[in-house]
């Protein structure tokens, strides 16, 4: 999954991720606290409506679902879990 070993058009198309061209996905773990947040966003923004379908988050060959959810609960969840430092200690 991860772009910088040249497998990321096995997992998405490049034009669903954030156009930021210091961002760098990977495994969301290994990724920075700025780039994980970027992400979240990004999804959240895809979810609601806010992006163009074609830009919109999923993976390859994933299906499109329409979710309605409580925004800020998944997104502080999502980060919570995610955005943890190599200490354990949460960077948010």
């Amino acid at each position: 999954m991860d772009a910088s070993k040249g497998r990321l058009d096995r997992w998405i198309e490049r034009d669903r991720l954030p156009p930021d061209t210091d961002f760098r996905f990977s495994e969301p773990k290994r990724m920075s606290s700025e780039d994980t947040l970027l992400l979240a966003s990004w999804i959240v923004k895809g979810e609601l409506g806010l992006l163009e379908e074609r830009k919109t988050f999923r993976w390859v060959g994933q299906a499109e679902v329409s979710l309605h959810v409580n925004v800020g609960h998944v997104l502080a969840k999502y980060v919570s879990q995610i955005v943890v430092s190599q200490k354990g200690r949460h960077l948010l």
